[in-house]
């Protein structure tokens, strides 16, 4: 008898055991399946921009968003689209005419994957940039006109006129609040009738593939007064100021003059490139011009026709990058 209750004993026993093992079993926690790798960008390419260089790349699945940076800056910038500019200018991110190393990424929350590299060349430097620098003056040639005749400034502004081309020098400086440029002269009161610094820091822009141009207002007046009175016909363009002068045209004949003013209103500026060291500037000023004559009637008659008249002054200086 006690050998069967043994034998009932132990199979409950195995039984009892045998559950516990089964429900200890259920009560397993199921793992989930790991996370697949943040995938690697693909097809890096770039194109250039009025921006400066954009870069593009094939879209990862299942990502918050990329990466970028560029070898030689070091920097990373974050965005969500498949590509990204970055800036090409003098004081931009990249340089022009440079080649570099760039480089992409996904990331997912705090992971991020495989950096993707390629490589970009910026573009050219733009041509307004190539005038940057001193340009030391080889030659300068005035011209001056008054109602569309040729005036000779030498003869009747002695004092605004001398020949020391060695001190003219002109600065063309990068301008730090924008991308613009700026023209300076050093020496130009040597030979136009304005104050030094009318000239000093005039904006300029890109005017075509190798040229710039910029302008000033300069409101400047110069009078120049004679030593001995200058015969009013011996003045360029008498002829025609005679015949607009009608039945007062006889007044002039015997008028002489005693002083000539310059008020200069602006000057333009433009510079040609002929070679990457070698260029040539112009310099036109426009100023309306008052003569003051031996007979007041005259200068009244004078002053209606130089006003619509004005003296138009070209300075030509052909340079030589430093």
């Amino acid at each position: 008898m006690k050998k069967i209750v043994l034998h009932y004993g132990l199979i409950a026993c195995i039984f009892i055991v045998t559950g516990i093992m089964f429900s200890c079993k259920g009560d397993d926690p199921v793992l989930p399946p790991p996370e697949p790798p943040i995938g690697v960008p693909s097809n890096l390419s770039y194109s250039i921009v009025t921006q400066g260089v954009r870069v593009e790349w094939g879209r990862v699945e299942n990502i918050d968003g990329y990466e970028v940076c560029v070898s030689d800056t070091g920097q990373i910038y974050s965005t969500t689209s498949t590509w990204y500019t970055f800036p090409v200018s003098l004081n931009g991110a990249l340089n022009y005419e440079t080649q570099y190393t760039w480089k992409v990424r996904a990331i997912k929350g705090e992971k991020k994957g495989d950096w993707a590299t390629a490589s970009l060349t910026t573009m050219d430097l733009p041509t307004m940039y190539k005038f940057l620098g001193t340009w030391l003056t080889d030659s300068i040639y005035v011209n001056a006109s008054l109602g569309g005749n040729a005036f000779p400034v030498e003869q009747f502004l002695p004092g605004a006129i001398s020949p020391p081309t060695n001190d003219v020098d002109i600065t063309i400086a990068q301008d730090g609040s924008n991308e613009a440029i700026l023209f300076s002269i050093t020496g130009i009161d040597s030979f136009l009738p304005v104050e030094q610094q009318s000239l000093n820091n005039v904006p300029m822009q890109s005017n075509g593939d190798a040229s710039i141009i910029g302008s000033q207002t300069v409101n400047y007046t110069y009078t120049y007064t004679f030593e001995e009175p200058v015969q009013l016909k011996d003045l360029p363009g008498y002829d025609q100021m005679k015949e607009q002068a009608g039945q007062f045209g006889s007044l002039l004949d015997g008028a002489a003059i005693e002083a000539i003013q310059l008020t200069v209103n602006d000057a333009n500026i433009t510079g040609t490139l002929f070679a990457p060291n070698k260029a040539h500037y112009t310099i036109q000023l426009n100023a309306p011009v008052k003569i003051t004559t031996t007979n007041p009637l005259v200068d009244l008659g004078l002053s209606y026709y130089f006003q619509n008249n004005p003296l138009i002054t070209i300075l030509d200086i052909y340079s030589t990058k430093e």
